[in-house]
């Protein structure tokens, strides 16, 4: 079996930025203010373990993309 060398996802904690939002609160927030989409981690469980300040990012994408991604999420961290 080969080794497993990258993904495609990164898990990226909005703990600071959002605190006591769930997870499905800051995708939701990222898309309508900022335009960006995230995958909520809590979608992957039937019964989510409690608060999940995490969020799922898809990075299989053209670098044009995630550089606009990129400058959208750093005004989010600023925010500006």
């Amino acid at each position: 079996m080969p080794v497993v060398r990258g993904t495609y996802f990164v898990m990226a904690s909005f703990e600071r930025l959002a605190p006591g939002l769930t997870d499905v609160e800051m995708t939701r927030r990222l898309v309508e203010e900022r335009g960006v989409a995230a995958i909520p981690p809590s979608v992957f469980y039937a019964r989510p373990p409690g608060a999940l300040p995490w969020l799922r990012f898809a990075f299989c994408k053209r670098d044009e993309t995630l550089a606009l991604a990129a400058q959208r999420l750093a005004r989010e961290a600023s925010g500006a």
